[in-house]
């Protein structure tokens, strides 16, 4: 039985939506590392942050994690996931998507990723 599932690859790949996706049919709860890596408006996280709340979730029985992550993470959730989906499209493709996300983000609020900042005027 599916219970971890780890999911990297290349920004603009639609990891987050495929996430979203095996949430909805396998129900474990999904954890973004963009969220724990950054704080809201892409500020970054102390290192020693990132890392205790990631390893706050590799004591969880059920996962799905979407991103990449400092390197000694990355291979501690490997060693636990018993799902590793790498999502590889050409190059271009992920170009376009990530483009084509940038520019949507202008209209409406974007899948994944830390909380935006408020404007003030």
């Amino acid at each position: 039985m599916i219970q971890r599932i780890a999911v990297i690859g290349n920004g603009g790949g639609g990891k987050t939506t495929l996430c979203w996706r095996l949430h909805a049919v396998l129900q474990l709860p999904i954890y973004e590392i963009d969220q724990i890596q950054f704080k809201p408006g892409w500020v970054s996280t102390p290192l020693d942050e990132v890392r205790e709340k990631h390893d706050a979730i590799l004591r969880q029985e059920r996962w799905i994690i979407d991103g990449w992550g400092p390197w000694d993470a990355m291979q501690k959730r490997f060693e636990l996931a018993d799902t590793i989906i790498f999502v590889d499209f050409p190059l271009q493709t992920h170009l376009w998507w990530a483009m084509k996300r940038q520019i949507q983000s202008i209209f409406r609020p974007r899948l994944g990723g830390p909380k935006a900042v408020p404007c003030s005027r």
